[in-house]
């Protein structure tokens, strides 16, 4: 047979074509957790897109142990073995993941803090000032039979305030033996953008409950101390 250009070219798309075609919308697990609390004192608006997320990092995990790590560029980010896209306005647009490493891979996250870059998870009411409509994952479509788990955290407070809908951390963990080698998932999920001219991300003030288990932490410290001491006094009385 004579390999022409058109023949080489479905040889090589072929897999991926197989792939998606065995696509189906999937139902993910979906939570939030405060987890470390960041601060900016102002977001940029109402539309992030793929180039204004660069500098965010990416960690994928595979089965069996081994990460992979790649930073966000405007192109997304990849590494031998897998890849996450996304172009154009994130509200809209799917992201892609793909693995393509010949191991299943068991998760991956994207930190958004070294691109200035946090979540919105919130569709109504629009929350932290700046933010507008936010998405959490929709539209998720991937093998038959995936088990998808979905966290975001590392909350984002504005201005010092919790309007509860940003988290600049957001990590995917698949059941089961993970997502297959030859595979892909896409969905939608929305991002903003902490201004950089205000500060960009910044380390936040612990909440409540934090400070409160730090307070007991503290004082159980010092009473077992005191109770240490009080029982080596009496020793050396006796």
């Amino acid at each position: 047979m004579k390999f022409t250009p058109a023949i080489l070219l479905a040889a090589l798309t072929l897999p991926f074509v197989s792939a998606a075609a065995n696509a189906v919308v999937l139902a993910p697990t979906v939570s939030n957790s405060a987890g470390t609390v960041f601060n900016t004192n102002a977001l940029t608006g109402f539309q992030t897109s793929n180039t204004d997320m660069v500098g965010s990092v990416v960690t994928v995990t595979f089965a069996g142990g081994g990460t992979s790590s790649a930073v966000w560029t405007a192109a997304g980010a990849s590494n031998t073995g897998w890849s996450l896209v996304e172009l154009g306005d994130t509200f809209s647009n799917p992201w892609t993941f793909s693995n393509t490493s010949g191991n299943a891979i068991t998760g991956f996250t994207f930190n958004g803090v070294p691109g200035n870059t946090t979540f919105d998870i919130i569709s109504s009411p629009d929350n932290s000032p700046g933010s507008a409509a936010g998405n959490s994952i929709s539209n998720l479509n991937g093998p038959a039979g995936l088990a998808v788990n979905v966290l975001y955290t590392n909350r984002l407070t504005v201005g010092g305030v919790n309007f509860g809908d940003e988290f600049t951390l957001m990590q995917f963990t698949f059941g089961g033996g993970g997502l297959a080698s030859a595979n892909s998932i896409s969905y939608l999920t929305d991002t903003d953008n902490a201004s950089v001219a205000a500060g960009g991300i910044t380390p936040g003030v612990p909440e409540p409950s934090t400070w409160a288990m730090m307070i007991l932490g503290f004082a159980g410290v010092g009473f077992m101390a005191y109770r240490r001491k009080s029982h080596g006094a009496a020793l050396r009385v006796a």
